[in-house]
């Protein structure tokens, strides 16, 4: 098998790009670029389609999501929760919807959720590669749409889908203007498409122990990201940089469109983006001195 594949931009298809970092979380191979010419973030080389196809159905759950396998410690619900507030908050979902698909929902929260205390009539769809959550889908009464974001589970669904909820998912799509155009045929014509992933030009302490991981093969901004919903035909409603639920988080609802949408591709963005990655690396040090002293406190109170 051939483990790696070199790609161009996923965004503006150009091949010209800065190598920022060979390094990622649990010492996985993460090549973070930025292209030159938009200024988005993704992986160049990254794992192949074969390769990510093997550790989402028999690794990813033991390195992301080992609460599946045993008990839970938070409210698995609390961001669905949260997302039915802001969608509250802009008007959005009303009426009573009729069909609803969570893309790559693990172990279906959020479509559990919206089954038992919100939409109760509503029909309820996946889309999920593990094969433990797949069971889990099963036993709560959730259809299996496919268990493979690149195969054609839109042809025959056209114009079928109230929502199409993805979630901290697109970011790990070997080609996320595929599946957004996808997401669009499936949707109907005052479907709602809801977005959240995390924030390029906010991220998360520790670039390398956390932000940058083998998974996530892009690194969306508000640019990056609308850039993306245009070349799919969709356009974004709302979308936040960042709120009182996540500070760090793009929350985007985007409709399919006829409307000619415009793509601004601005080589200042490489620049910006290489600052806010060098910004936060500068933060490394202070986050691991205080997580040492922590370290050493509760050692000695232990002690």
């Amino acid at each position: 098998m051939n483990e790696f594949e070199n790609v161009n931009c996923l965004v503006c298809g150009e091949n010209n790009y800065h190598n920022y970092s060979d390094k990622g979380q649990f010492n996985l191979p993460t090549h973070v670029v930025i292209c030159k010419h938009c200024g988005f973030s993704y992986l160049n080389p990254r794992w192949s389609n074969e390769r990510y196809n093997a550790f989402y159905k028999n690794e990813y759950d033991d390195y992301y999501r080992p609460e599946v396998k045993s008990n839970y410690t938070y409210d698995v619900y609390l961001p669905i929760k949260n997302n039915l507030k802001r969608l509250d908050k802009f008007g959005y979902l009303k009426n009573q919807p009729e069909n609803i698909i969570d893309i790559g929902c693990g172990m279906g929260d959020s479509l559990i959720y919206l089954k038992q205390q919100v939409f109760k009539t509503a029909n309820y769809y996946a889309i999920e590669p593990s094969s433990f959550c797949q069971q889990h889908l099963s036993k709560n009464g959730i259809e299996l749409l496919s268990t493979d974001v690149n195969a054609d589970w839109s042809n025959g669904n056209e114009n079928k889908f109230d929502v199409v909820i993805m979630r901290h998912v697109l970011e790990h799509f070997l080609d996320p203007i595929a599946v957004l155009k996808k997401a669009a045929s499936i949707l109907k014509k005052d479907g709602l498409l809801i977005i959240a992933v995390p924030n390029a030009k906010k991220p998360t302490k520790r670039l390398i122990k956390n932000y940058f991981r083998v998974v996530h093969v892009s690194y969306f901004s508000k640019t990056s990201l609308t850039n993306a919903l245009s070349l799919s035909g969709l356009k974004p409603g709302v979308l936040l940089e960042g709120d009182e639920f996540d500070a760090y988080e793009l929350f985007c609802v985007a409709q399919k469109t006829n409307d000619e949408l415009s793509v601004k591709f601005d080589k200042e963005e490489c620049k910006k983006q290489i600052e806010v990655y060098n910004q936060t690396k500068k933060l490394d040090f202070y986050y691991d001195f205080k997580a040492l002293v922590w370290k050493l406190i509760n050692k000695v109170k232990n002690n």
